[in-house]
């Protein structure tokens, strides 16, 4: 039997050679999960696997891999595999329903070709260790004093995320972390992931803010991830969580990868439907095929 068929999708990318790469396998019914696994590390990235749907009123099921296992729920790769989807015939716009280990998803499909899908509303927990605080500077690199005043938390919708707010987008822009000690500061605070940002505007008028942000995960098989769509919606219900905006804003664009060469734009939508455990925020942006980056 030939291998599975894998094609790569840039998701997010807000520039050609922007966005998070997403391997998508379209037919991955006769792969189990140890080819799965394999894919997924061959392609040095998180990949999605397209199944048939296993509930009536679903549209298609998806497992996501990174190079180090399998994972709940991926942003960037559920808008990744919507997009070729859309580009086979298999979805037209609209409402698709999805299968994943976090739970149905939802998505909407513009004209346009934006595509957001649904996420639980974010939980947060701050981090007022002073000990912590220490550590996480220590492990970015830098000084105690751009780090901003604003709590130290850790935030999912799905996976965990430290937020760490630093005080200007050229401290983000410059950080350089200590890898090494990421991945034990990580398994210290119950995160996947640091996600340090630095908010560039806020336009109470238009509903909006624009973000600036870097992802260090905790072990994904690579230091830095160009585009992180489930720390985004976490980061988006934190600040609301936390009334660190004003209520009055509701659409966040986050910019992310520009120190890495692979200048991304998410957009996360806090018109929020729903309520209690049934609230709902939803992450967006467009995909392409994939492209190098310059600095590659």
């Amino acid at each position: 039997m030939s291998g599975p068929v894998v094609e790569i999708v840039d998701v997010f990318a807000a520039a050609p050679g922007g966005g998070n790469p997403a391997p998508v396998v379209l037919n991955a019914g006769l792969l189990d999960s140890n080819e799965m696994l394999a894919v997924a590390q061959s392609c040095g990235y998180e990949s999605v696997f397209v199944l048939p749907a296993q509930e009536p009123g679903n549209d298609v099921r998806l497992r996501y891999f990174l190079p180090t296992g399998e994972v709940e729920m991926c942003g960037h790769a559920t808008i990744g595999a919507l997009w070729l989807l859309r580009q086979a015939g298999v979805v037209a716009k609209g409402n698709v329903h999805i299968e994943t280990l976090a739970g149905v998803v939802q998505s909407r499909i513009s004209d346009a070709g934006d595509i957001f899908i649904s996420q639980p509303f974010g939980k947060t927990e701050v981090l007022d260790d002073n000990l912590i605080v220490g550590l996480i500077a220590d492990a970015l690199n830098l000084p105690l004093a751009t780090l901003m005043p604003q709590p130290i938390v850790n935030a999912s919708t799905s996976r965990v995320k430290t937020l760490i707010g630093l005080t200007s987008k050229d401290v983000l822009d410059r950080c350089q972390p200590n890898f090494e000690s990421i991945e034990p500061l990580c398994e210290r605070l119950g995160s996947t992931g640091l996600y340090p940002y630095a908010i560039d505007t806020v336009d109470p008028n238009r509903g909006a803010a624009t973000i600036a942000t870097r992802q260090f995960p905790k072990a994904s098989g690579y230091p830095e991830d160009p585009a992180t769509g489930i720390a985004a919606t976490a980061l988006a219900c934190a600040l609301r969580n936390l009334c660190m905006l004003p209520d009055d804003v509701v659409r966040f664009t986050l910019l992310q990868g520009y120190a890495m060469g692979r200048p991304s734009k998410l957009v996360v939508d806090l018109a929020v439907s729903g309520k209690g455990s049934d609230a709902v925020c939803w992450l967006g942006g467009r995909a392409r095929p994939h492209s190098p980056s310059p600095s590659s």
